[in-house]
Parts: C-alpha cells; structure tokens; sequence
C-alpha cells in the first residue's frame, strides 16, 4: 500500500487519506478487507476507519481508496451517524416524489 495524500482535519478530528493498493492476479479488495489493511498500516482502531469509496479502473490492478480516520469514538458517531440519517432521509423521500 502506498499513501498518495494524507491531511489532518482539526474541525472534524480526522486524517483523510487517499492510498493507492496494488492487487495482482486478485479481485478488488472488498471495503472490510480495506478497513482492516488501512488500520493495522495507520496504527488506528478498524471502528474508527471509515472508507469512503474504492475506484479501480477497468483491467487494472490497482484500486484508489479514499478514507478517513477519526480520533475519538464521540466524533465519530457523531458524524457519520447523522451522515448517514441524511443520506437514508433523501432515499425516502425520493420513493414519496416517485409514488406521485
């Protein structure tokens, strides 16, 4: 694994990282195999890692992986959990306009 960007965000209380993983003769690593590699390498808990999205270009064999790394369980929770409340409350109302 090789780190292409690392930034500390002091607002969010997190490291987002961008990696580049080389993955030969395999399948795309699956974001729970990420997760695992991403925090025994960065020395963090696996439930502060959050990956973002994984982009691996067609026929090759080497994946970019955005991710992000939180300080404290407090933060996180309190980020992702809201974040994910709001993506959740824009699919459901997307179905309501639908049965319009």
């Amino acid at each position: 694994m090789k780190t292409l960007n690392q930034f500390y965000n002091p607002l969010l209380e997190r490291k987002e990282i961008e990696v580049s993983m080389e993955h030969a003769k395999s399948k795309t690593p699956s974001g729970i195999e990420i997760k695992k590699i991403i925090s025994e390498h960065f020395k963090s808990p696996e439930d502060l890692v959050v990956v973002r999205y994984i982009k691996t270009e067609f026929g090759d064999n080497v994946s970019k992986i955005n991710a992000y790394i939180y300080e404290n369980k407090d933060v996180f929770t309190a980020i992702e959990i809201f974040r994910k409340k709001k993506i959740k409350d824009k699919k459901t109302d997307s179905k309501e306009e639908d049965k319009k």
